[in-house]
């Protein structure tokens, strides 16, 4: 059973449609015989994206037309996995136009995750996630250089990230253990930055630092604590690009 459901996902994410036309981009037929379908995979199976077309047409070359009993497993537990992401969408969506009392329960819509370095600690397995939240995001965030980001990483950046959108003005965070240690203003963000990073230069040392608007730093000039890092921001300018990779294992990152 191969079943491709309405892109509801998409059309909500577009953010130009009112209710009514996004109540048409629900699928009533296909998240019933995803469903039938997986409930009975001891005897089918069931697909619910293009991208498992490959994985099938493997299996069947590899068994001699057939698929396992442990494949056909998987497939219904991602099944069942798609369908309940595609209501918890749609609830999503109506709780934004409308009325939204605190439930009782709550089934969060988590998309488009990719795995991390590791967990809070070198040992543990992570990955990240996006919700349907509007406005700036870390996973929208396009990293310049450096290593891959760890979770602790992202902590740091993410409690950044929420501190400078307060603002409008050019402005700076400096954030150590999710802590802000440096918040400053500044008629540019070159300005901001050293007003920040001036509040605590201790406490700075080994923290993450977001800015806001683009950075820029003419060439050559840097940094003054090498051990800040990662830098994040709405965007670079060369200058301020080339500035931040002269730093000490730093990680700049931009929309």
């Amino acid at each position: 059973m191969v079943v491709d459901l309405y892109p509801f996902a998409e059309a909500a994410a577009r953010g130009d449609l009112p209710l009514e036309a996004l109540l048409e981009h629900i699928d009533i037929g296909g998240p019933a015989l995803l469903r039938a379908a997986a409930k009975n995979f001891p005897d089918v199976a069931v697909l619910c994206s293009p991208q498992q077309y490959g994985a099938l047409l493997a299996e069947l070359e590899a068994h001699g037309g057939a698929t396992r009993y442990a494949f056909r497993r998987q497939l219904a537990r991602e099944a069942f996995r798609c369908t309940a992401l595609y209501d918890a969408l749609i609830g999503h969506v109506l709780a934004e136009n409308g009325e939204a009392p605190l439930p009782p329960q709550e089934v969060l819509p988590l998309l488009a995750g990719r795995p991390l370095r590791y967990g809070e600690n070198p040992h543990q397995r992570a990955i990240l996630y996006q919700t349907l939240e509007a406005g700036p995001s870390l996973l929208r965030a396009r990293q310049l250089h450096g290593k891959a980001l760890s979770f602790n990483n992202l902590a740091d950046a993410d409690a950044a990230l929420a501190a400078v959108c307060e603002f409008a003005e050019p402005a700076v965070v400096i954030v150590k253990h999710q802590t802000p240690c440096g918040v400053a203003l500044g008629t540019t963000p070159a300005e901001a930055y050293e007003r920040a990073y001036a509040t605590d230069p201790d406490a700075a040392s080994g923290g993450r630092h977001l800015h806001q608007p683009p950075r820029r730093l003419g060439p050559g000039r840097s940094h003054r604590q090498p051990l800040l890092r990662p830098a994040s921001g709405p965007g670079f300018c060369a200058g301020g690009a080339r500035g931040a990779q002269a730093a000490q294992e730093p990680h700049p990152a931009g929309p």
